[in-house]
């Protein structure tokens, strides 16, 4: 049977549904999926054009747009947006649910017809509809983040117009206001020296010597490194390029976020982060130091030479098979390292794995990610940390395992070599359970025939289903060719 779940998952068997008056209805859920895909695509559609108008809007704020008209422009636009992405984002979860529920009876139909008849199942000729409309449920996921970013974005920009519009008036009226005094001190010192102009003073030089700036690191932090160039904002906070004033080696610094800082978990975070500091491997991205300075808390890490891997990911663009595969081989090696010694990373996903197509792999964040995330959890609302499709299901991450870390392992490789998510959500706990996802030789024609049963076994929903170990789980790897 385990091997024919992947077939009968996506084979789309009809299901007859009857009323509640006993009458069949009229529509079947396949149909009543396409009729409400067809309402999302055309409200995509009309919100794209909306927001790219929007957009357009927004680059003219800086190059002296007028401030009624773009006002009002402005205010058209976001009153047709506004209800669209609301309409979208219930229709989503509408389209979701019905997909969601028709896989699970599909399932448990052909299960039972299997289970009575003992024969095998054909796979249904409307596989790919069905497997088309998984995909779309991703596409417009991805499609209502990029339009709240523009609409985000769009306000920011036009805040910025509304106080530099207000600072200028302010600075005119104030200027009118300074001369006028000047004038009336004039006039009133005039009468006072008889109408002889008053003696002169030197003016005194009331400039201040810059100070340091709050959002600047320290010019020397911890006596030992020199910071150097902005180098961005991951995750866990603010990241500066920076040197060892000791022997000129190129390293990372990193500020915590403040609400990591003040989310009472800090001492957890900061224990996580000597266990990390104490893994040495040449995959292990290398944590130099933890800094305490005034209110601040800074990571020093080696110099990362590669991007996240997150930056290589393209939907529906796999990586080339081999080189994915001496990636996952590079994780999976720098995982038994750190399990062979008790260290858990906790948050394995393409951000917190550092690649380059030429160069080595490197897994950083061991135990941080996860902690950060934690806290963020409970001061930050609305901060994605985009953990969510790639952790093990939701009764595991009380007691994290090797199992879990190998588990998310197994949905990056998945995600590299097919180019989507075996997880696309928003019913990531249900999906992941139930084991919800094609396989990847439906998506990619010539990979290798074991590639199916290792992500089968990696990504088993029971923890005592996958492999056992890292190093088995490279094993199974090299199996692959």
């Amino acid at each position: 049977m385990n091997r024919l779940l992947p077939v009968l998952l996506f084979c789309a068997l009809p299901c007859a549904a009857l009323s509640a008056h006993g009458e069949a209805q009229t529509s079947t859920p396949r149909e009543h999926l396409r009729e409400l895909r067809r309402d999302m695509e055309s409200d995509m559609a009309a919100l794209a054009a909306m927001t790219e108008r929007l957009k357009a809007l927004g680059y003219s704020y800086d190059a002296g747009a007028g401030y009624p008209e773009a006002a009002s422009e402005r205010k058209t636009l976001l009153a047709g947006i506004t209800p669209r992405i609301r309409r979208l984002e219930l229709s989503s979860r509408e389209f979701d649910r019905l997909l969601n529920a028709y896989f699970k009876t599909s399932f448990s139909s052909a299960a039972a017809a299997l289970k009575a008849r003992k024969s095998s199942a054909a796979a249904s000729p409307d596989l790919a509809d069905v497997r088309d409309h998984w995909i779309f449920t991703e596409r417009c996921s991805k499609f209502r983040y990029r339009t709240r970013m523009a609409v985000h974005d769009e306000r920011t920009a036009f805040e910025s117009f509304s106080n530099r519009r207000s600072s200028a008036r302010a600075r005119l009226f104030g200027t009118l206001f300074g001369l006028a005094a000047l004038l009336v001190l004039s006039l009133a010192a005039a009468r006072l020296t008889g109408g002889r102009p008053a003696a002169r003073r030197t003016p005194m030089n009331t400039s201040l010597a810059p100070g340091q700036r709050r959002d600047r690191p320290p010019a020397l932090l911890g006596g030992k490194w020199r910071p150097g160039k902005p180098l961005g904002q991951p995750p866990l906070g603010d990241m500066w390029s920076a040197e060892s004033v000791l022997d000129g080696s190129a390293c990372a610094l990193i500020r915590l976020r403040p609400e990591i800082v003040r989310s009472g978990d800090l001492e957890e975070f900061l224990a996580e982060a000597r266990l990390w500091a104490s893994l040495k491997h040449p995959h292990i991205l290398s944590l130099h130091a933890v800094v305490r300075e005034g209110e601040d808390c800074w990571l020093v890490e080696e110099a990362a030479l590669g991007k996240p891997l997150s930056a290589h990911l393209r939907k529906d663009r796999p990586l080339p098979f081999a080189a994915a595969k001496r990636a996952i081989r590079e994780a999976a090696a720098a995982l038994a390292h750190a399990h062979a010694r008790g260290v858990l990373h906790g948050d394995i996903k393409p951000a917190c794995l550092l690649w380059t197509s030429a160069g080595p792999l490197k897994v950083a964040d061991f135990g941080v990610s996860k902690r950060a995330r934690l806290a963020l959890g409970k001061t930050a609302r609305g901060i994605s940390w985009g953990s969510e499709p790639y952790l093990p299901p939701g009764p595991e991450l009380a007691i994290l395992s090797a199992q879990s870390d190998l588990f998310s392992l197994g949905v990056v490789f998945y995600e590299m070599i097919t180019g989507l998510r075996s997880f696309p959500g928003p019913e990531y706990e249900m999906q992941k359970k139930l084991a919800l996802y094609p396989l990847p030789s439906q998506f990619q024609a010539g990979l290798p025939p074991a590639v199916d049963a290792m992500l089968r076994r990696a990504l088993a929903p029971n923890p005592l289903d996958r492999f056992r170990s890292a190093q088995e789980f490279l094993s199974a790897l090299e199996v692959l060719g």
